[in-house]
């Protein structure tokens, strides 16, 4: 997380941006469990756990998309952030 010009808050890659994209489409090609994929990208730098491997596939964030939870009466829904997504939508699905 970083700001902008005008002091508004944005998403900006790291240097796990390349790894995390090699994360989803080693899971897309099937041949790797979880597992097996994270400790090869643990040896390329990544140094993440089992659980929180886990989540972060499961993070919109990476499609370009932001959780915004409900309040009151409106509904929790997703919703396109203005931060350049690493993977398609369809990779993340």
């Amino acid at each position: 997380n970083k700001r902008d010009e005008s002091n508004k808050p944005i998403i900006v890659p790291s240097e796990i941006a390349p790894l995390m994209v090699e994360a989803f489409e080693e899971v897309e090609k099937g041949i790797y469990n979880l597992e097996e994929i994270r400790t090869k990208l643990n040896k390329k730098g990544l140094n993440c756990s089992r659980n929180n491997f886990s989540k972060l596939l499961r993070n919109p964030v990476y499609c370009g998309k932001i959780f915004v939870p409900g309040f009151k009466d409106e509904p929790a829904m997703l919703v396109n952030g203005i931060h350049e997504p690493l993977i398609s939508e369809d990779l993340f699905n």
